[in-house]
């Protein structure tokens, strides 16, 4: 299961480095106390930089947040933002969403990573028939392997359904609806994306073809910082920075 939380910063109170800083123990304690902890890295919103994504990962589903949840770290985090007030609100409260079964992939092993200045991009797709979101996750699927083969730098890539409603926030998001996670080196790696012929001019094809509308819902662009982890694999490497 992922987990991803958007705050807007309270820039009369704090700056996102402070912020940052703030966070930056929970996330140490995240590495070193909890391995059910698959992922747990702030993000820069790069369309608005007052706000950071937390964007977590766990192995073992609710069982796993609930242990991340019951951490003395995770309740001195809670408390020490409450008592500074440095969160003016959730932008993206607590978006939950299950992996799809052999969908992407959320790691390439053995592949030398860092988790600073990568681009992460979340999309949220809408279908208008159930049977429209199994076709594009079949057609997809496909294309998920072309990627892997071709595209090393992109480093994740994968998505889930979400579990519930978003009701608050500045996000419509519906349960149901379908998450892509899309994370790359750089904006070089993202480009060659954006521009092959096969993600450009092919899928969109298949997609026609197949009777699969899709109504785009949000489209979120962030910068990770360095901060937490994106994959427990890469942590070791990630240790001397944090």
């Amino acid at each position: 299961m992922s987990c991803i939380v958007e705050y807007n910063i309270r820039k009369e109170n704090t700056t996102m480095e402070k912020w940052l800083e703030m966070w930056k123990p929970r996330a140490v304690d995240a590495r070193d106390g909890e391995p059910e902890t698959s992922a747990y890295a702030a993000c820069i919103n790069t369309n608005n930089p007052e706000r950071v994504l937390v964007f977590e990962r766990y192995d073992h589903g609710m069982a796993s947040i609930k242990l991340h949840s019951e951490r003395e770290a995770h309740k001195t985090l809670i408390q020490t933002m409450f008592e500074k007030n440095v969160t003016k609100y959730q932008a993206l409260p607590g978006l939950l969403f299950y992996d799809i079964p052999g969908y992407g992939w959320w790691s390439r092993p053995g592949k030398q990573r860092k988790d600073k200045d990568t681009i992460l991009i979340v999309t949220v797709l809408r279908f208008e028939q159930p049977w429209m979101l199994d076709k594009y996750i079949q057609i997809t699927t496909e294309f998920n392997k072309y990627v892997w083969e071709n595209e090393p730098d992109t480093l994740i890539y994968s998505g889930g359904i979400a579990t519930t409603d978003v009701k608050k926030g500045d996000y419509e998001i519906k349960k149901g609806d379908f998450i892509s996670i899309f994370e790359c080196t750089d904006q070089a790696a993202l480009q060659k994306h954006a521009d092959d012929p096969e993600h450009r001019d092919r899928l969109p094809t298949q997609f026609n073809r197949a009777g699969v509308k899709i109504k785009g819902v949000t489209q979120m662009y962030y910068r990770t910082t360095g901060i937490g982890f994106m994959n427990r694999t890469s942590s070791e490497a990630g240790r001397a920075r944090m």
